[in-house]
């Protein structure tokens, strides 16, 4: 049997009889819809999507995240972390997680290392930041790709990976119990 709000492709429609346009049916697939508004003002579709780095990958799960939380009761905030292990060893944000503390500590001892040995002063990235649920830490991501939570680190690719490259679902997976 035929069903006719849905043609082979997979696109659903729904009818729009009542605004009286066209043949009864609009579009309904929000992806197609996209494409032709692309098209249709000279965008162009994009050649070739961006690869998901891990680097990207932190950014997309704290921006899923604070998605997540948009209705939520609480406020909730990314913010840098500032790594500072020698003049506030006790930064309140990596406090909650050993697993923060001793990544910031290697970052540092990393980039001594370097100062050392190229004899030089370094531009020093700040590679953290810290999930936040009214101003208290949730999170700290390391924007290699590594979440820091009460239960200890987890790599965001391998999670990302193994559950099909769904953004959705690794945000949950990676920070379930405290989104709303």
């Amino acid at each position: 049997m035929n069903d006719p709000t849905s043609n082979d492709s997979g696109n659903n429609f729904a009818t729009n009889d009542d605004e009286g346009g066209g043949d009864g049916y609009a579009e309904y697939n929000l992806h197609e819809t996209i494409k032709r508004i692309e098209v249709g003002t000279g965008l162009g579709i994009p050649k070739a999507v961006p690869v998901t780095t891990s680097h990207s990958l932190t950014y997309r799960v704290i921006a899923s995240a604070l998605a997540t939380a948009v209705d939520d009761r609480y406020e909730w905030y990314a913010v840098p972390a500032p790594m500072d292990p020698y003049d506030d060893p006790d930064c309140p944000h990596f406090l909650p997680f050993e697993s923060a503390q001793k990544a910031r500590d290697d970052y540092a001892e990393a980039a001594d290392a370097q100062i050392a040995a190229t004899g030089r002063d370094i531009h020093f990235f700040q590679p953290f930041w810290a999930l936040l649920r009214n101003f208290e830490p949730i999170a700290i991501f390391d924007s290699a790709g590594v979440i820091h939570a009460v239960m200890g680190a987890t790599e965001l690719m391998p999670a990302y990976d193994q559950i099909h490259r769904n953004l959705t679902i690794t945000t949950v997976q990676v920070l379930g119990p405290y989104l709303p």
